[in-house]
């Protein structure tokens, strides 16, 4: 998913977003070159299929359709929880949160103003029935 050949020094440019934004809130921001190191550093290698499928609680998984995430990762991990749901957001990349706001609130708006319980979602075999299917 992502290239982890190349340590990326803490200067630059590719995280120069996220360098200004951690020096903006930091109560050391000369502290970036070591907290760089120690985040360049994990490996972390994902949740198992038995941590996801314990997850009970409602979920939702946001990505741009040109995030760097990648759509084939998103669907195997909406497939093992329980209680997810997957949103892409049109034309947008892994920062749309950022750049683009508004378009990734909404979505997160909805999920969590939408009632608990659910109207069916209409199939071929049942068809669309106002009130009684979405």
């Amino acid at each position: 998913m992502l290239n982890r050949d190349r340590p990326r020094a803490p200067d630059s440019s590719d995280i120069q977003f996220q360098r200004e934004h951690y020096q903006k809130v930091a109560p050391d921001p000369q502290y970036w070159p070591a907290i760089w190191d120690k985040v360049a550093r994990i490996r972390w290698e994902g949740f198992s299929t038995a941590e996801l499928a314990s997850i009970n609680a409602p979920m939702l998984i946001v990505l741009g359709d040109h995030d760097f995430v990648r759509l084939e990762h998103a669907i195997a991990t909406l497939m093992q929880i329980p209680n997810a749901e997957l949103a892409i957001i049109p034309d947008a990349s892994h920062f749309a949160l950022f750049s683009e706001p508004e378009r990734v609130i909404s979505v997160i708006k909805h999920f969590f103003e939408k009632p608990d319980e659910k109207i069916p979602l209409a199939t071929p075999e049942t068809g669309y029935q106002p009130g009684k299917t979405r």
